[in-house]
C-alpha cells in the first residue's frame, strides 16, 4: 500500500496456519509519501520462510511509519532477505517486531537470522530510527546475519530489545561480513547539547554465546554510545565468548563522545 498525500497508509495482513515461503524478489510494502501515516505489514503465520525477499514498512514524507509485525512459531530469513521500518525523510521509522502474540506476551519458538539476511530500523532523513523487538525461546544470527538500528541524523539510533531462551551470533558470511547485533549513529555533523546518541541493546536471556567473529555493538561516529545490557534474570545463565583466530565481542565506541555502558 502506498500514500502520497494527507491520508493514511494501509494494512498488509497475511495469516496463514501453515508455512509461508516468500523469495524470488518479492516484496511486501506499506509505503507513505506525505503526511498520513504509513500502514502496517503484519504477517500472522506458523512458519516464516523469508529469501532473496523484503518485508518493509517505510517513509520517506513528514508522516510516521507504524512498522512490521511478524507474529510466528518460526521464521527463518536468510540469503538476499530484509525486514526493515525506514525513514529517509521527516517523518519517523516505526517498529520492527518478531515473536508471538504480543498482546499475550508469547515468544517464538526459533527465530534465524542467517547467510546474510537482515532485520532493520533505520532513518536516513531527518525522522527518527524506530526500535527493533524479538521475543523468542532461540534466536540465532548466524553466517553474516544481523539485527541493527540505525541513524544517520542528530536523533538516536533506535533501540534493540531482545528477549530470547537462547542466544547465538556466531561466524562470518560473505566477504567477511560480522554475524551482529549493532546499534549505531553514523551523523557526522555536531548537535548543540549532544544527542547523536547510539542506541541501548538490550538482550534478556538464560544462555548467550557471542563467537568466530559474531558481534555486539552499540555505537556513535560523534556522539555518545548507548548501553549493552544482558539481563540473565534471577537464577542466572552464562555468556560464552568463544572462537578459533576471531573471537566474539562486545564492544561500545564512539568517535568523539562518551563510550557506552555495558552490564
Amino acid at each position: 500500500t502506498n500514500t502520497f498525500g494527507a491520508g493514511d497508509g494501509g494494512l498488509v495482513s497475511v495469516e496463514t496456519p501453515g508455512k509461508l515461503t516468500i523469495g524470488n524478489g518479492a516484496v511486501l510494502v506499506s509505503e507513505t509519501s506525505g503526511s498520513g501515516s504509513g500502514g502496517v505489514v503484519s504477517l500472522t503465520v506458523d512458519d516464516l520462510a523469508l529469501t532473496n525477499g523484503t518485508i518493509t514498512a517505510n517513509t520517506d514524507g513528514s508522516g510516521n511509519s507504524l512498522g512490521v509485525l511478524l507474529v510466528v512459531r518460526k521464521a527463518t530469513i536468510g540469503a538476499g532477505a530484509l525486514v526493515t521500518s525506514a525513514s529517509t525523510g521527516a517523518g519517523d521509522a516505526g517498529i520492527v517486531y518478531i515473536g508471538g502474540v504480543i498482546a499475550s506476551g508469547a515468544a517464538a519458538e526459533q527465530v534465524g537470522i542467517v547467510d546474510g539476511g537482515s532485520v532493520t530500523a533505520s532513518a536516513t532523513g531527518t525522522g527518527a530510527a524506530g526500535n527493533v523487538r524479538i521475543v523468542t525461546q532461540q534466536l540465532d544470527v548466524l553466517r553474516g546475519g544481523e539485527i541493527t538500528t540505525s541513524s544517520a541524523n542528530a536523533n538516536p539510533a533506535g533501540a534493540i530489545v531482545i528477549d530470547a531462551g537462547s542466544l547465538v551470533v556466531d561466524g562470518l558470511g560473505a566477504a567477511d561480513q560480522p554475524s551482529r547485533i549493532i546499534s549505531e549513529n553514523v551523523f557526522t555533523g555536531t548537535v548543540a547539547g549532544g544527542g547523536n546518541y547510539g542506541g541501548d541493546v538490550i538482550i534478556n536471556t538464560r544462555g548467550a554465546t557471542i563467537s568466530n567473529g559474531g558481534q555486539l555493538n552499540t555505537n556513535s561516529r560523534t556522539g555518545n554510545a548507548g548501553f549493552i545490557g544482558i539481563d540473565f534474570g534471577d537464577s542466572g545463565g552464562v555468556l560464552r565468548l568463544l572462537g578459533n583466530g576471531s573471537r566474539g565481542t562486545i564492544r561500545t565506541d564512539s568517535g568523539t563522545g562518551s563510550g557506552g555502558d555495558g552490564n
